[in-house]
């Protein structure tokens, strides 16, 4: 598939897919790179969220993606340092579960849209399904094509609820 095949496809995520995405920003995947869960299996509604099932993300930089009934909600990158140091995926994919992390846009703007509380959202995130194409930071990965990979998958898949300046995005979560 091209990029013009990809672009023209539909919004959903399958390996293959993310994997020809890697190969457009010249990405090496590994076989541990590309991996999916559902998140029913850390989103735990009324309680706290359980982070174990994202233990194999710890000290591992990349690319995310929250997809919500076959459409790509949401899509971040966790690779370079925030003013609070350095973050692994484990901690940036975490951020977005909580109920009052202030580096939550995907939660921030999930409310903007919905005006619903913590709980609903939370309802609604143990339908996703959660994509990561990561590597381990020992491994000194390339944070411009990590960055590169992000910008692509926004751009192609339009995930409603990512902050992207002047994208038709702004204009759906700022009704």
């Amino acid at each position: 598939m091209n990029l013009e095949e990809a672009l023209s496809a539909s919004h959903d995520l399958t390996h293959d897919r993310v994997a020809e995405f890697c190969q457009y920003v010249n990405l090496d995947v590994g076989a541990d790179t590309i991996c999916s869960l559902r998140l029913s299996r850390i989103v735990t509604v009324g309680r706290n969220n359980d982070r174990d099932p994202l233990d194999f993300l710890s000290d591992r930089i990349g690319v995310y993606a929250f997809r919500l009934r076959r459409r790509v909600i949401y899509v971040g990158e966790c690779g370079t340092k925030t003013r609070s140091g350095s973050q692994d995926l484990q901690d940036r994919i975490s951020q977005h579960l909580c109920p009052n992390d202030a580096g939550a846009t995907l939660r921030d703007n999930w409310y903007k849209c919905h005006g619903c509380d913590f709980r609903t959202f939370q309802k609604e995130m143990r339908q996703c399904c959660l994509w990561t194409v990561s590597f381990p930071r020992s491994q000194d990965p390339d944070t411009q094509k990590i960055a590169r990979l992000e910008h692509l998958l926004i751009g192609v898949l339009g995930p409603e609820y990512c902050d992207v300046p002047g994208s038709l995005n702004q204009n759906h979560i700022h009704r």
